[in-house]
């Protein structure tokens, strides 16, 4: 394409970018969404509590950081038996049924006999059972339990099928590490309306599903055809591992952008 073609073709997309930043004013990139997200005041294990944080289970693998005291760190396994964990100096602890940052107090507490105002961090690092994360406009965001044959179809109607301003044909599986997540489009309108099982992908341990609302993706599409490295498979990534350690604000999740950018 000639120069100066491409800079016209570059002002215009630029443009549209700029419009649809202006008029966006329910967008989720620049501000929170209006609904609630509806959570149990209970939340089981291996799921999000109300607060946004993951909810620690079973042979869960834990990473325990003690502040300024190394000697205190441990990784440690959650026992299926009785929901514990065992930790140096204290002994056992309940994990299971806590967020991270409730397992920090509760470590911290019965650490204070020991260690003057103890700092401690508590991070997932291993599942017990295989995860998988949905984020978007569905009615239940959040982290799901993968069985063996689970396709994205099961996936979505586990979570309460999508929202009225999802946009299905624009579903988005984000797979792989943080260097090396690939993404996977899907449109799921072909789906459920053509009968397209081939849209109908077979998931994987830690993959992350996103559904965009129909504003965010006109504005993602916008972006990306000016900046095609501009893409959010590393901020959905990013948001994974908030959930394991320590949680995120929703809020503040649609405020930042990581719904997208």
């Amino acid at each position: 394409m000639p120069v100066k073609g491409y800079m016209k073709r570059l002002a215009g997309v630029l443009l549209i970018a700029l419009f649809l930043a202006e008029s966006c004013s329910g967008c989720a990139r620049f501000k929170a969404p209006g609904r609630k997200l509806d959570f149990s005041e209970y939340s089981p294990p291996g799921t999000i509590a109300g607060e946004g944080q993951y909810v620690i289970g079973v042979r869960d693998e834990l990473e325990v950081i003690v502040w300024k005291c190394p000697e205190l760190d441990s990784v440690a396994i959650v026992r299926p038996e009785d929901g514990n964990i065992t930790l140096p100096l204290i002994g056992d602890v309940k994990a299971s049924g806590k967020t991270p940052s409730q397992l920090a107090e509760a470590i911290g507490t019965k650490m204070a006999a020991y260690v003057k105002e103890p700092r401690i961090a508590v991070g997932v690092k291993k599942f017990g059972a295989k995860k998988v994360f949905l984020f978007g406009e569905v009615q239940g965001p959040g982290v799901y339990g993968l069985e063996r044959g689970d396709r994205l179809i099961d996936l979505i109607a586990r979570a309460g099928s999508f929202t009225e301003s999802a946009v299905p044909s624009c579903t988005y599986i984000i797979r792989g590490d943080y260097h090396e997540a690939k993404t996977i489009r899907v449109n799921m309108s072909r789906l459920i309306h053509n009968g397209d099982v081939s849209q109908n992908v077979y998931l994987e341990e830690g993959d992350i599903v996103y559904v965009p609302q129909s504003e965010l993706e006109n504005f993602n599409y916008a972006l990306r055809m000016t900046f095609p490295s501009f893409y959010f498979a590393e901020r959905m990534v990013e948001l994974k591992r908030d959930i394991m350690t320590g949680g995120y604000d929703w809020n503040e999740v649609f405020k930042r952008g990581d719904r997208g950018f």
